[in-house]
């Protein structure tokens, strides 16, 4: 035997099953408390319901820590009181506190020691006088761990976990738990300070006659805003199905581009392509297909542009380019190329393929404002259907007389 081969069966026989196999579960493990971890991270901002989100928090500590029964207890004064639970009885234990002031209870050491305290079996030999709970005692529990919620430098409260198996917590648990223990805290806070600001807005309301007056204009200035933002959406720029701007849009850039191009005394040509054939198309395939022809359209148009172009659709199956610093002649040629394009790249089952007619109409030339330019340029594109369609069309010169913008 070689001394590869021997190396390779050596490195066989090194393997552990056992050691492989509990690595694997280690892993296994680490992966679905970090999972976990981030499920009741998630949840802490889910919801400002306090008990929804520790339900959340407790089912994912569930997922790394087992237990049968967990409470969450909040610090009031001198007592940790339960405010939150997983299978326990919360009209049961809802309010009961625990002293945390003397040494009768593994809460006032995990309060004030801010560290996890492990009791092995509530109902065996243990430090502490007052423990368990009547109640505890019947609910057959027998293993008991508290962890504390620590916020800032703060205890501010804990959670308990029990089983019902004794001896069952670890150290090891009680570092997971504390994990978890942080976003509970996060949560608990959150729940306390939305009360006190609940608190104070009762006390305002009782003590200031004024805050009605204020609650009066907070709410006129709601509607404003909901009415400002009602505006802004009906003025949206971009037509929802083709992604490109919409006709609102091209009437009002279109008058600063024509600005701007008097002002550096250059050309600005303009575009009309309207789709030959549409309602065939839609009566034939439906609206579905119809759609996809016009998204289809502003694809091409998005992609041969240049920067400084505006390309919209116009209304229906039409749509416009506007080519700042564009002669006519040079828009006529690019227009062409995009019809060119098309053909062949937009062909439904069923129809013939997709051909475009196109008007081009350039300022000062044919006009010197939006309705003009866009007028020159409907004119043309209606004669390339009146020539057959799939064509590019000129606006008639005898439209055009003036040749620069100061004539």
């Amino acid at each position: 035997m070689g001394a590869t081969a021997a190396g390779e069966q050596g490195a066989d026989e090194g393997l552990d099953p056992a050691r492989l196999a509990a690595e694997l579960d280690h892993e296994r493990r680490a992966r679905r408390q970090d999972q976990a971890l981030i499920r009741a991270a998630q949840a802490v901002s889910s919801s400002l319901d306090f008990r929804d989100v520790v339900h959340l928090i407790l089912q994912e500590l569930r997922e790394v820590v087992h237990y049968d029964t967990a409470s969450v207890q909040e610090l009031r004064g001198d007592q940790v009181v339960i405010v939150a639970g997983e299978g326990i009885d919360l009209d049961v234990f809802s309010g009961v506190g625990f002293d945390v002031d003397g040494d009768g209870a593994p809460n006032a050491e995990v309060v004030r020691g801010h560290r996890p305290v492990i009791v092995p079996d509530i109902l065996g030999d243990h430090p502490y006088p007052n423990f368990p709970h009547p109640a505890h005692e019947m609910s057959g529990v027998r293993c008991w761990m508290g962890v504390p919620l620590i916020f800032g430098d703060e205890c501010i409260g804990m959670i308990t976990l029990d089983a019902y198996e004794p001896d069952y917590y670890t150290a090891a648990h009680a570092d997971r738990a504390l994990a978890f223990a942080s976003h509970a805290a996060l949560a608990l806070q959150n729940a306390r300070t939305f009360a006190l600001v609940q608190r104070e807005v009762e006390e305002r309301r009782r003590a200031e006659d004024e805050l009605r007056s204020a609650n009066d204009a907070l709410r006129r200035r709601m509607a404003e805003i909901e009415a400002l933002q009602e505006s802004l959406r009906e003025q949206a720029v971009r037509d929802p199905l083709t992604g490109l701007f919409n006709r609102r849009y091209l009437l009002e850039s279109l008058a600063g581009e024509l600005s701007r191009c008097q002002r550096d005394d250059v050309p600005l040509a303009l575009v009309l392509v309207d789709v030959d054939h549409f309602k065939v198309v839609n009566d034939t395939l439906g609206h579905e297909a119809g759609d996809g022809i016009l998204i289809a359209i502003a694809e091409l148009l998005r992609h041969r542009i240049r920067e400084g172009d505006v390309a919209c659709r116009y209304g229906g199956e039409e749509f416009v380019v506007v080519l700042p610093g564009t002669t006519l002649d040079v828009a006529a040629e690019r227009a062409d190329r995009w019809r060119k394009d098309l053909i062949g790249a937009v062909s439904p089952d069923g129809v013939d393929p997709v051909t475009i007619s196109v008007g081009v109409a350039a300022a000062p030339g044919h006009g010197t404002t939006p309705r003009d330019l866009v007028r020159a340029a409907d004119q043309a594109m209606y004669a390339a259907k009146a020539a057959g369609r799939d064509r590019v069309v000129i606006a008639d010169p005898g439209q055009a007389p003036n040749t620069s913008w100061s004539s």
